[in-house]
């Protein structure tokens, strides 16, 4: 779970015991502060708990000094432990404000182009019909904004991302200003050191929601997983049902679990319930959480690696956006669902009105499920909730036939991954085992990057893991026409020649699956499931990562020499505003970068005495025009020059836009 900087202070402040809580107290009443900041009245600490101590330091300090104010007095105070706890914490990452929630004033107050930006929303199906019409027949240019920012207040983050793009393409100087201020607002600097909060637009910040491996009482994912669990699962109710109908639970244990208050309460209590419990029931419970609670089970295993592989999956597979029919024509009981809607702040008053006047309850409910469709995954659930309370019976029915889904781009066709463990593509169906057997990689470069991929996993392996790792790959039969290994076969072998090796032996269709059977047969769960993740992440395509705002720097979007050379000329501009020691750093960072495939490695001594735009052109001649820009932008990231690196990519994109539209214009003509 991601904190604010206010929780991680106050984790920091509870650590204390009441003698160092006390001292700490003392010192920052006394503490010499900087100019334009006033120090807390000792008055207002005595008797304060670490809730309040925290509350005063935000309000008289803010995060960014707060917290350097906090280091400074726990270091004072001979409290080391805690002070480097604070500063992980920091590292580990914390949960930055809303763009559009903290700029929301200054949006309203600008003078934007709206119409063509809420045709483009209306277009990509983020908007619906009534909403679109509600918002371009408002009058002044005022009410259409704030009835845009209370529409996608909810909204998840990919969907709010486009958004920013959009008014970023027809105003980008004043978006530019607020992505600035937004930016320097969510950052903390510490010891010179630099903290980003996750969901700051832009950079598109990677989020990385790992699990705790700490006190792990064997492989399945339950107890590997169990805090994380407990922190972020809010659907418990229907876990229960469940699994009580399923007879895993008691009448007197599924009574007791229901009768806790919060979700962190029956969640804490069911983990305690299960940890005896044998691997196959195990598995039927992660089963049913993984059922109504699809986004927080994803995230909890889902870790965003360094690698340049980009993976999106469509996901719409909520609960209520896989039942909306079957929701519109049951669901009678909506007026108090509504009301409670509003009280949680989820409801703006106008879109309760608005639905409140809808004659029948069907009706009212199809203005709902058009009203949440963009909403994140924790809003949706908690209407889910509000649902099942005033709706019980209908909502358990509809439960007990529910089997999600998820849907990946492979080519042209959508592969649908069932639950029940069967894969789908147009009526046609087989088991899931056989999946890593399809050539999804027919091409000699794909199927160098699959191998690659699974070095890089098999890498993290240590000795023993290692070893037995070959022994159980020995004793593997071989598919129909491939070739039995022998351990004096993987004698002295390096990775990369052992996994060609599986390969070579197993045939390009089952090399795959015999790295994963071998995996699952040596019970490293954690690194067969990374593995097979980011195999499946190669399914996506090119267009599908431009519909998703993933721009891929390694895309050949210039393609004749005049465009080349308009690409060169942007990044040029973009490197002359580096002062001189930017620009050092910059030449030490591109000389020990690591050549992409068929590229020159490039010495400090061939860049002596050229010119900014002689490096760039050298820097394409070395690295290939392909990747050319992946290197600059790489380079701009390892030396933390975020303003220029984000500035240059956006510069790259319009030029590849303007490019393409042309294009398209002189066809039209022809």
């Amino acid at each position: 779970m991601v904190l604010t900087p206010k929780d991680i202070l106050l984790t920091a402040l509870q650590k204390l015991n009441e003698k160092s809580f006390a001292q700490f107290k003392t010192k920052l009443s006394t503490w010499d502060v900087k100019k334009n900041y006033e120090r807390i009245p000792s008055s207002r600490l005595e008797g304060a708990d670490p809730p309040s101590v925290a509350d005063l330091i935000v309000e008289f300090y803010n995060y960014n000094y707060g917290i350097t104010v906090s280091l400074a007095v726990l270091d004072a105070i001979n409290e080391k432990k805690i002070r480097e706890g604070l500063l992980e914490d920091l590292e580990e990452g914390w949960s930055s404000e809303d763009f559009f929630d903290s700029h929301r004033s200054d949006l309203i107050s600008l003078n934007i182009r709206l119409d063509p930006i809420l045709y483009y929303l209306h277009y990509l199906k983020l908007l619906t019909d009534e909403q679109y019409k509600d918002l371009t027949e408002q009058p002044i240019y005022e009410r259409k904004m704030e009835g845009l920012l209370d529409t996608i207040r909810c909204w998840d983050e990919t969907s709010k991302r486009k958004v920013h793009q959009a008014l970023e393409c027809y105003s980008p100087e004043e978006i530019e200003k607020l992505n600035t201020a937004h930016i320097l607002q969510n950052t903390i600097e510490v010891e010179g050191r630099k903290f980003l909060g996750f969901g700051v637009f832009p950079p598109n910040t990677r989020r990385f929601l790992e699990g705790s491996t700490k006190g792990v009482a064997g492989n399945n994912i339950l107890d590997i997983y169990e805090e994380n669990l407990i922190d972020s699962i809010i659907m418990v109710d229907p876990v229960l049902d469940d699994l009580h109908d399923q007879q895993l639970l008691t009448q007197r244990q599924h009574r007791s679990l229901l009768g806790k208050k919060t979700p962190r309460e029956k969640m804490r209590s069911l983990c305690d319930t299960v940890r005896t419990w044998s691997d196959s029931k195990k598995e039927k419970v992660y089963k049913a959480l993984r059922k109504y609670n699809y986004k927080a089970m994803r995230n909890l295993v889902t870790h965003e690696d360094t690698h340049y592989l980009q993976f999106q999956p469509i996901f719409r597979n909520h609960f209520l956006d896989r039942n909306q029919k079957e929701l519109i024509d049951k669901i009678g009981n909506i007026d108090p669902v509504l009301h409670d809607l509003l009280d949680q702040h989820l409801l703006t008053e106008q879109q309760y009105t608005k639905i409140k006047e809808k004659p029948s309850s069907q009706e009212k409910m199809k203005w709902l499920c058009d009203t949440i469709h963009n909403w994140s995954y924790p809003n949706k659930d908690k209407v889910y909730d509000v649902l099942r309370r005033h709706n019980y019976e209908e909502l358990r029915a509809l439960e007990k036939t529910y089997v999600p889904y998820r849907t990946y781009i492979y080519g042209s066709c959508q592969w649908k991954f069932m639950s029940a463990g069967r894969i789908t593509k147009k009526g046609k169906s087989f088991n899931r085992k056989y999946c890593s057997n399809l050539k999804s990689f027919e091409s000699p470069e794909q199927n160098m990057i699959k191998k690659q991929i699974i070095s890089i996993h098999l890498r993290n392996l240590d000795k023993e893991g290692m070893e037995k790792f070959k022994k159980n790959l020995c004793q593997m039969k071989p598919p129909r026409g491939g070739g039995s290994i022998k351990m004096a076969d993987l004698k002295d072998k390096s990775m990369k020649e052992m996994v060609e090796f599986i390969f070579k032996c197993h045939g390009e269709k089952h090399g795959v699956s015999t790295v994963e059977k071998v995996l699952k047969a040596i019970s490293d769960n954690q690194t067969r499931v990374a593995m097979m993740r980011d195999l499946r992440k190669v399914y996506e395509t090119p267009s599908m990562a431009a519909q998703s705002g993933l721009m891929q720097s390694n895309l050949k979007s210039f393609e004749s020499p005049k465009q080349n050379m308009i690409k060169k000329q942007i990044i040029s501009t973009h490197l002359k505003n580096l002062g001189k020691k930017s620009l050092e750093k910059f030449r030490k960072n591109l000389c020990q970068m690591k050549p992409p495939r068929s590229g020159g490695p490039i010495k400090m001594a061939d860049l002596k005495d050229k010119s900014i735009e002689k490096m760039v052109a050298f820097i394409f001649k070395c690295h290939s025009e392909k990747h050319g820009v992946s290197t600059v932008e790489k380079v701009l990231k390892a030396i933390n020059d975020n303003q220029t690196r984000v500035a240059m990519m956006r510069d790259l994109r319009k030029a590849s836009k303007s490019t393409k539209d042309v294009k398209i214009e002189q066809n039209k003509g022809k």
